[in-house]
């Protein structure tokens, strides 16, 4: 969740595209591709906030900081939030809520332009916390192990209801930071483009303990820990010719290396 709707902070326009992809947003695009992109640095003081607040306590703060640093040149635009909400699903076993959240998010992006060149850095931070897990609710069950997870919890059922009967502590916690840059350079000033784009990103720290069958008793358990860097990284280069640039006005291609 943290993870998508830090992509819609400053974000600038989504573009749906429908089929394969994979020569232009590389491999898992054959259906096609949900792209967000955020708005790039300008050349001019600018600044936005949003707050909003909701029910289970629900706050949002959202805050953008565009900096033009030299004009024409180099510019920096830094956006963060953070937003909490309280659980929605009671615990009648431990007798507390499931489902608090809490995510902190902070990005930083440079565009600087050199002539025909132009560059864009972006980095980025996010730390999200479930307290009490995520507040799941189990809806069906079979009776036989309806019936043993009654001993540890009279209370337990599984109707729709916003109740559950979980007897772990559980928590789900992740830190990542992520890093990207794109180079591109219009070939003699021209329509015809050479690109660069390289990306990595790294969970820093992170923890799930899920109790897996979602009842009082001890059926199946999950706990899942940091063990050392867990990351990934891309680079990408291409080059693109004007739209029917080739053959008489009747040919236009992208190629590339991943």
């Amino acid at each position: 969740l943290s993870t998508v709707t830090s992509m819609f902070l400053d974000m600038e326009r989504m573009e749906l595209l429908r089929g394969p992809q994979g020569t232009l947003f590389g491999k898992n695009t054959v259906a096609g591709v949900f792209n967000i992109v955020t708005a790039d640095p300008v050349y001019e003081w600018a600044a936005k906030a949003n707050v909003q607040f909701g029910e289970l306590d629900a706050q949002r703060y959202e805050g953008v900081l565009n900096v033009p640093i030299i004009d024409d040149v180099l510019a920096m635009r830094i956006s963060g939030g953070y937003t909490k909400r309280d659980g929605y699903v009671f615990n009648t076993f431990q007798e507390d809520t499931d489902g608090d959240f809490e995510s902190k998010t902070i990005t930083a992006k440079v565009g600087l332009e050199l002539g025909a060149v132009t560059f864009r850095f972006v980095g980025g931070y996010n730390d999200t916390i479930y307290p009490e897990g995520y507040g799941y609710q189990a809806i069906k069950f079979p009776q036989e192990l309806s019936i043993y997870a009654t001993a540890f919890d009279p209370g337990f059922e599984f109707n729709v209801d916003y109740q559950s009967s979980k007897n772990m502590e559980e928590v789900t916690y992740y830190e990542t930071i992520n890093a990207s840059m794109k180079a591109d350079w219009a070939i003699n000033n021209s329509d015809y483009m050479l690109s660069f784009v390289a990306g990595y990103v790294e969970t820093l720290d992170t923890l799930v303990v899920y109790d897996g069958d979602y009842s009082p008793a001890h059926i199946i358990d999950f706990r899942i820990e940091y063990l050392g860097p867990i990351f990934n990284s891309f680079a990408e280069l291409k080059l693109t010719t004007p739209p029917k640039a080739l053959l008489n006005e009747r040919f236009d291609f992208v190629t590339g290396a991943l």
